[in-house]
């Protein structure tokens, strides 16, 4: 079982999609969505298929007990890819009921060396510096789209760690 965490709108859901279409048989499930949500709860998806996606179930009560039951009945070619913020790197540290169960990868937003739209150097140089590395911002055709792109995973990520009062003043320019 591989624990996907990284910063909210870093690309988890989509390299989840991705990776599913490049198998002959995926599941993605949402926790987020209700009818995905009853079929996470009944683990009602094809025991057949290659790999299976619980996408944000770090949101359910008990999620680590769940998936821990998960994996110790799973069939053994089936793949188990869990995806959560960042804040799922807390929850793993603290009692770790899966030790030994999982594989903890952290997703970033593109860098130098990973750029899908194959630019030069310094075009990717220039684009990362304008726009930074989340996907929705980096793969917006014009820079206007780009920043409006920008706006709420910055804000969102402030939020989180600064609280709401703290998020507003430093989108509108003042110190803290």
């Amino acid at each position: 079982m591989i624990l996907l965490s990284g910063a909210r709108q870093c690309g988890k859901t989509t390299y989840s999609k991705w990776l599913i279409n490049h198998h002959d048989t995926g599941v993605y499930l949402n926790w987020d969505q209700i009818k995905d949500r009853k079929k996470i709860i009944q683990q009602d998806w094809d025991e057949d298929a290659a790999i299976v996606v619980l996408d944000e179930i770090h949101k359910k009560k008990l999620w680590k007990t769940f998936l821990k039951g998960i994996f110790d009945t799973k069939k053994p070619n089936m793949r188990l890819l869990v995806t959560g913020s960042a804040r799922m790197e807390y929850f793993q540290k603290s009692g770790d009921s899966m030790f030994g169960r999982y594989r903890s990868w952290r997703l970033h937003p593109f860098c130098m060396s990973e750029d899908p739209l194959h630019l030069s150097l310094k075009d990717r140089f220039n684009r990362l510096l304008e726009r930074g590395g989340f996907p929705y911002p980096y793969l917006a055709k014009k820079p206007e789209e780009a920043g409006k792109a920008l706006v709420l995973p910055i804000f969102v990520e402030i939020y989180a760690i600064l609280g709401l009062a703290a998020a507003f003043l430093l989108l509108l320019g003042v110190k803290i």
